[in-house]
């Protein structure tokens, strides 16, 4: 199985925490619905298993997103190094995935919010697993 570890690339100890304890309901509906969003991830969650070995992982988002990157979790080999495409819509990173893993990955998981928009919105927080046969 995949050791658990955390990608974590962007800006370090200044980083900021999305911490509203005395929001309303309605106003946490409001902020959700603002958030950015994940379009697709490749392989897909909770897909059919993938072929093990040399694979790059896909990640579209529903808008421009800010250059920093945190993934945790059961995280698969990291080759290269991530790239974003030119519109900051698309994320890729370089795996190696080893035959009959299962990956789990978290998105945004803790209050740290790592993940945001290009113009601030935080990423809602998400799961992503998938298997390699």
């Amino acid at each position: 199985q995949g050791r658990r570890r955390a990608l974590a690339r962007g800006p370090g100890p200044g980083r900021q925490v999305l911490d509203m304890p005395n929001a309303r309901v309605d106003s946490l509906a409001t902020a959700t619905a603002t958030a950015a969003h994940i379009a697709c991830l490749m392989p897909s969650h909770g897909g059919p298993a993938v072929a093990p070995g040399p694979r790059v992982l896909e990640i579209l988002f529903d808008r421009p997103m800010a250059s920093a990157i945190h993934l945790f979790g059961d995280l698969p080999q990291v080759t290269g190094a991530p790239c974003w495409d030119d519109e900051g819509r698309v994320l890729r990173i370089p795996v190696l995935l080893s035959p009959g893993t299962r990956y789990r990955l978290a998105f945004n998981a803790g209050a740290e919010g790592g993940f945001r928009g290009a113009n601030g919105e935080v990423l809602a927080p998400r799961e992503w697993t998938f298997e390699a046969a």
